[in-house]
């Protein structure tokens, strides 16, 4: 089977110094919110403004539907013809049923203007996997007020209480206008966690932290995540994987035992679903070179160059490696693949680790101290303020996460209360690790009503605010955000 680039990069999401409500060098129109009225002069004025002074976010910036129909009809000519389940169905009553008692306290909790009266739109997904997500009209370049919901979410036992701890981190997606790339750049803030786990929202920006951050998640969808060198040259995470498994596809038939000893190694390092490590021990790095290397002598003399490796895999994966390649590794195009390919895997992956350790010099600070506040933390954090307004027995998705990791429920509890929970190893996951989300979120439900737990606090602006129109720079693109 040919795997896409673009299949790759789907299945790798798999969902500044201010927040989107401060500004201290604006000028313009001013404007106050009582939770539910905005005055700005701006605000409905038929342009989208990502930031007014009240507050509330612009009604001009969401597509809205009359109905479940028409949001279902929209979805399917616009972003994804994924076969929907008819609102008879039992599954889409219980799934109608669990958003409108969401949507509910988030009319009612929430600082959202004209958008509280518009109908939260529900699409349900007849798809196995266990997800919810929300996404944008590109077309428009508006946030779309609908929730699409995957049937496999009703096969995992999961309560109705954690499902609504969900739809409410979806809800906070579509209401602070995440969709919008402007939204989620100038959310994201940079820093250190050193000692007593800091809460993300109140953090100013480290831009050295932020500089190694960004290098390392620009360099991980080629390598993955794992920086450690005891994988050797095995090719593992990110797109270069995907590009070996397609290599492994096209292997000569003399060579499939070394290629089925080469997959079996895949099975040896399983991933935890607590921060998603991997444990290699020294058995393990051996292996790897035992196995590559025995690969390696087998297709030596079929001596196929990577370019010609990539002219079978369509002008995608061409491109890709073209630009992936520095000039001065343009000669590896003529080599034989598969030592390419490896070489690769290896050399991306030292670099990450170069990266890890100038930060750990440089600041004095290990790796596993990075942080970084991000849109999904922000939904994470509303959410958490949700379920209490609610009394549900766990803040956020907290209930869902715990009930996600299933007979891993009891390392993250052992985890949570003997700290520190690690943050998770893939730090291009804006969501964080499973087992910290639920301690942020308890940590962060904890902290409320104080200074530190404001993140998720409704903002109103007084009369001398001032704000300069901000319109969208770059507009959504219809992509699903979970």
């Amino acid at each position: 089977m040919l795997r896409t680039l673009g299949a790759a990069l789907l299945l790798s999401l798999v969902g500044c110094a201010t927040d989107g409500a401060a500004g201290d060098d604006d000028t313009g129109g001013g404007g106050k919110a009582d939770g539910q009225t905005c005055t700005d002069p701006m605000y409905g004025d038929g342009t989208c403004q990502l930031d007014l002074a009240c507050g509330i976010p612009d009604i001009d910036c969401f597509r809205t539907f009359a109905t479940d129909a028409e949001a279902g009809a929209w979805l399917t000519t616009t972003v994804i013809a994924t076969p929907q389940v008819p609102p008879e169905d039992p599954r889409f009553v219980r799934a109608r049923a669990l958003l409108d008692r969401a949507w509910s306290t988030y009319q009612a909790e929430a600082p959202i203007g004209k958008l509280a009266e518009s109908k939260l739109a529900l699409v349900l997904l007849d798809d196995p996997s266990a997800n919810a997500w929300v996404t944008s009209d590109p077309d428009l370049g508006q946030a779309a007020l609908s929730v699409q919901i995957h049937t496999g979410i009703f096969l995992e036992g999961f309560t109705d209480d954690d499902l609504v701890g969900v739809l409410f981190h979806e809800i906070a997606h579509i209401t602070k206008l995440h969709v919008f790339p402007d939204i989620y750049d100038r959310t994201q803030r940079f820093y250190l966690a050193a000692g007593e786990e800091p809460l993300g929202s109140i953090q100013l920006d480290n831009m050295r932290v932020r500089e190694a951050a960004t290098r390392w998640i620009e360099l991980s969808p080629v390598a993955g995540v794992y920086s450690t060198p005891a994988l050797e040259d095995l090719p593992l995470g990110g797109n270069i994987e995907v590009l070996f498994a397609n290599y492994l596809d096209q292997v000569p038939a003399q060579c499939g035992q070394a290629v089925a000893a080469v997959n079996n190694l895949y099975t040896l390092f399983p991933t935890s679903p607590i921060d998603g490590s991997i444990t290699i021990t020294a058995a393990g790095t051996a292996a790897i070179d035992r196995t590559l290397d025995a690969l390696g002598a087998c297709v030596a003399p079929y001596g196929q160059t990577l370019e010609a490796f990539l002219a079978t895999q369509g002008a995608e994966w061409q491109s890709y490696i073209m630009s992936m390649l520095a000039p001065d590794e343009l000669w590896l195009m003529a080599e034989d693949a598969f030592e390419v390919i490896t070489l690769v895997a290896s050399d991306r992956r030292g670099k990450l680790a170069s990266i890890e350790s100038k930060l750990q010099i440089d600041l004095g600070q290990p790796w596993s101290a990075v942080r970084y506040f991000s849109t999904e933390e922000e939904a994470d954090d509303i959410a958490v303020r949700m379920t209490q307004a609610a009394m549900l027995p766990e803040p956020g998705v907290s209930g869902f996460m715990l009930d996600a990791i299933g007979d891993h429920r009891a390392g993250c509890e052992q985890l949570i209360a003997a700290g520190p929970v690690p943050y998770g190893v893939n730090l291009d996951d804006d969501h964080h690790g499973t087992c910290w989300r639920v301690a942020h979120a308890r940590q962060l439900a904890t902290a409320a009503g104080s200074a530190e737990g404001s993140s998720a606090r409704k903002v109103t602006g007084p009369d001398d605010v001032t704000r300069t129109p901000f319109v969208p720079t770059r507009m959504p693109d219809g992509k699903p955000m979970y």
